[in-house]
């Protein structure tokens, strides 16, 4: 019969419609002669071929050298890994670049005291020494207004640049190199019996007495000698480090609630269950103790009863045999009233037969 997916396949041809009411046998006949019609087309085909030809490019120098055409595109993703490393690397050096204070995020003055700074060195008698102090003070202050322009740290945001004098990396190696080398110098020095570097307790010393021979002027809104302020300005001072110890009092206050309430929300769930398992926990130790002091109980009464059963055993066995006597006594005491119960029946017949034999002779 003709479908129509079999017209699709071109199974049934145009005009063939002498299999439009055919048997199956003739169905298969028709199907048959099809498919050995399609088997003869293929074999007429020719046979393959498995000839080929394989061209390899020209190999050139500069690709014998292992380098990479210049004409081949690079491929994006390659090309963003080469730009993302290349960032990384200009970020680390960068990184590299800063000051040690930065880079170790080690603390910072919240402001600058220059005057302090560059004066510090006046003291000093050779020439040189007091030279070398101010150049070392002048890049001390550059170095300082620098990272506070690129890093503001503290009240004092100042966005003024300063012009330092930029070093290679090269250089910048050798300048650390040959301080750790003059520092090794000095331990050296020092591990030998050549006091170069203060002792501990006596830097502490130094240092205590140094810190206390200054107090901060609100007025001036720097650090100054103490002899060279007066009572006001003293109190003035120590009212101003009371009330910022009170507004960090109060920061750290609030940022401790915050904190309390957060702690508060994430582990509120913990706390009630907590709170339930201890509850819980407590009437289980009340419970042990109730149970201890009943287990305590018994034991003593255990104690009493194994010392009170061997009396109760004898009380009750002398209790025994007093009754089975007893019951004895009774049992003979029966028998001998039965017997003479039986006797006194006796009797009684004998004297009522006597009775009636002597009625009967009266009546005769």
């Amino acid at each position: 019969m003709r479908t129509p997916f079999r017209d699709e396949l071109s199974i049934n041809a145009d005009g063939d419609d002498s299999f439009v009411e055919g048997t199956p046998r003739a169905e298969k006949m028709r199907l048959a002669a099809i498919r050995k019609q399609v088997s003869l087309g293929l074999s007429s085909l020719p046979a393959p071929k498995n000839e080929f030809e394989i061209r390899l490019p020209e190999i050139t120098d500069d690709n014998r050298d292992g380098v990479a055409p210049s004409n081949i595109e690079e491929d994006a993703t390659d090309a963003d890994r080469r730009r993302k490393e290349k960032r990384l690397a200009e970020h680390q050096a960068e990184l590299k670049r800063r000051t040690q204070v930065i880079q170790r995020q080690l603390p910072r003055p919240l402001s600058i005291n220059a005057e302090g700074i560059l004066s510090a060195d006046m003291d000093e008698e050779d020439e040189l020494l007091r030279q070398a102090q101010k150049m070392i003070s002048e890049e001390l202050v550059s170095v300082l207004a620098n990272d506070q322009a690129q890093f503001p740290y503290g009240p004092s945001n100042s966005s003024k640049k300063v012009h330092l004098e930029q070093f290679t990396d090269e250089e910048l190696l050798d300048a650390q190199t040959l301080i750790k080398n003059e520092v090794d110098k000095v331990l050296s020095a020092n591990q030998n019996g050549d006091s170069l570097v203060p002792d501990l307790e006596e830097f502490d010393q130094m240092w205590l007495k140094t810190y206390e021979s200054y107090m901060y002027a609100p007025s001036l809104e720097k650090y100054v000698k103490t002899e060279d302020i007066g009572d006001g300005e003293k109190i003035a001072s120590m009212s101003d480090i009371l009330e910022k110890n009170r507004k960090r009092m109060t920061k750290e206050a609030s940022r401790a609630a915050k904190i309390e309430k957060k702690l508060n929300v994430v582990l509120g769930g913990y706390q009630v269950r907590s709170e339930a398992l201890v509850s819980k926990l407590a009437e289980s130790y009340e419970e042990l103790d109730q149970v201890a002091i009943e287990l305590s109980s018994f034991r003593n009464l255990n104690i009493l009863e194994k010392e009170a059963i061997p009396h109760r055993i004898q009380s009750i066995q002398n209790q025994v045999s007093h009754l089975t006597n007893r019951e004895a006594e009774l049992q003979r005491h029966y028998a001998n009233l039965s017997v003479e119960r039986q006797d006194m029946l006796e009797r009684i017949n004998r004297l009522e037969t006597q009775i009636q034999a002597q009625e009967s002779e009266v009546q005769a």
